[in-house]
């Protein structure tokens, strides 16, 4: 049988040809489901899960996916910043509350045990009630590119509770920065507060992003309210985080400040968003001019980088 190359040569040519519209349009490799039928890559879904628990990405809606992780190509932990603290809270029978702050190391916080606490302060009693708790401040630099090249800088902050606090009133979790620079623009913001009821395995959510009521935001810095879950016992845990996100259209640097503070007295939420971002704030960031306000949080040592980014 006499093979016709010419024919051969044609028919090559033409998948030569016809190939790029053939397969230009790359398949997603699908890793994982959730129940509303949202179909993430592996990518898609280690990003999420950095950021919430599995119980929460499982209902995840397609609004919220899209906002958070819809085509993203890659991303890489550039750098990670991780505090450990002690906090004892005293308050006297006239209500006046005194907090400390120890910084302890992995160790002490991983063997941390909740000692006995004194709830009650009435009458004549001359022993202040008090709490000891432990916490984890963890600040983590993140580079991401999405499909058409888009690169994004998160600046990523999270607290641990090792045991829910007995006071539950407004935290502050917060993110401060120099000048914003020229290569970076601002995206968005989301923040969360993740508990648990015991009573079944699904945690309770509670988001908030840039246009929450919740929110107080300026050109150097926003931040978050997190009215603590009330119905809640004192031996489970409690996960906060806000996420802030800019857009990379160049190289540069970036200091930014991230802070945590815990209400150790009632408050409203006007009176928790009344502050202003400041080096002379609260970890460096909350500044409130009202020093009765200020005294109602426990000050605690917030966390700081200087960060180099590359588009």
């Amino acid at each position: 049988m006499k093979l016709n190359f010419t024919k051969i040569l044609i028919a090559l040519f033409a998948l030569i040809i016809f190939m790029p519209t053939t397969f230009a349009k790359e398949i997603k490799k699908i890793y994982y489901t959730n129940n509303n039928g949202i179909e993430m890559t592996q990518k898609e879904y280690e990003f999420l899960n950095e950021l919430f628990n599995e119980s929460y990405i499982e209902n995840m809606t397609q609004e919220k996916f899209e906002n958070l992780a819809k085509g993203l190509v890659d991303y890489e932990l550039d750098e990670e910043k991780v505090q450990y603290i002690k906090t004892s809270t005293f308050r006297d029978p006239n209500g006046e509350t005194f907090s400390y702050d120890t910084i302890i190391s992995k160790e002490e916080y991983d063997n941390f045990v909740k000692p006995q606490t004194r709830t009650t302060c009435t009458g004549t009693d001359l022993i202040a009630c008090w709490e000891t708790n432990a916490k984890k401040l963890t600040m983590e630099i993140m580079n991401l590119t999405f499909t058409n090249n888009v690169k994004v800088l998160d600046i990523l902050t999270k607290i641990h509770w090792k045991t829910i606090p007995a006071t539950k009133s407004y935290d502050l979790l917060g993110l401060r920065w120099d000048t914003l620079p020229s290569t970076l623009t601002y995206r968005d913001m989301i923040a969360a507060q993740e508990v648990s009821d015991g009573t079944f395995p699904v945690y309770q959510h509670f988001d908030y992003d840039t246009n929450s009521s919740n929110t107080n935001s300026a050109t150097n810095g926003i931040g978050v309210s997190m009215n603590l879950y009330d119905n809640v016992s004192g031996s489970l845990r409690h996960h906060g985080m806000e996420l802030v996100s800019f857009t990379k259209t160049g190289n540069g640097t970036i200091h930014a400040y991230a802070s945590y503070q815990h209400a150790t007295s009632s408050l409203t939420l006007a009176q928790s968003k009344s502050y202003t971002f400041s080096s002379s704030g609260l970890g460096k960031v909350q500044y409130f001019s009202n020093s009765t306000i200020k005294n109602k949080y426990d000050n605690m040592q917030g966390l700081d980088v200087q960060i180099a980014y590359f588009q």
